[in-house]
């Protein structure tokens, strides 16, 4: 399951019709570089973290590695986004350990995600490319399951991930938590977000 529909059956389930369809509307929007989805949700000692940017924030392009340094780019981004508690950095206090992280992108190779939709086939036809100057739009989705040891204290998860990944200028965030339910925009300059 993609995770913007995801996080909009949570925000469904919570009761909030009225950001469940704003989370549908933003999973149409246009392919925009330095932003991103950030969604997060707490259910018991649970917390669910989805993330979803295009390639071009975390690995500078959105085209098939060509070359060793764009494979090793890849593969260096892969590490960093498995360190979710560095990314995403929630209180200390609520002892969370990640317990599992999913890595997806059309530019990840074929034996990582099997299940990846293949691309049509005249997508990438000479006539096309030749009247088109941007490249496909390459996107990475990821998402997190943390378990809190003491859930209630989660008071805010601190991104680290605007440091690891400087071509990210904000993302637009939802979380759902037993406290809040909220939507804000977080940048390098107002990395937190609070859960409380």
């Amino acid at each position: 399951m993609r995770y913007s529909t995801l996080a909009a059956l949570l925000l469904v389930a919570a009761g909030s019709p009225a950001l469940a369809q704003a989370e549908t509307e933003r999973q149409h929007a246009a392919h925009e570089h330095g932003a991103g989805q950030l969604n997060v949700a707490l259910d018991q000692q649970t917390l669910l973290i989805e993330l979803s940017m295009p390639a071009m924030n975390l690995v500078g392009f959105e085209h098939a590695a060509t070359n060793e340094s764009e494979r090793q780019r890849l593969l260096s981004t892969v590490e960093q986004l498995n360190d979710g508690l560095h990314l995403f950095g929630p209180s200390r206090e609520a002892q969370c350990s990640l317990l599992r992280v999913n890595v997806e992108s059309e530019l990840l190779g074929e034996d990582e995600h099997a299940e990846r939709q293949s691309h049509e086939a005249g997508e990438h036809s000479t006539d096309h490319a030749a009247d088109n100057h941007d490249e496909a739009h390459a996107d990475f989705e990821v998402s997190y399951e943390f378990r809190c040891a003491s859930p209630s204290r989660l008071e805010s998860l601190s991104l680290g991930l605007f440091r690891v990944f400087p071509g990210t200028d904000h993302l637009q965030a939802q979380a759902i938590t037993p406290a809040v339910q909220t939507g804000t925009t977080l940048s390098a300059d107002s990395p937190v977000l609070k859960l409380k």
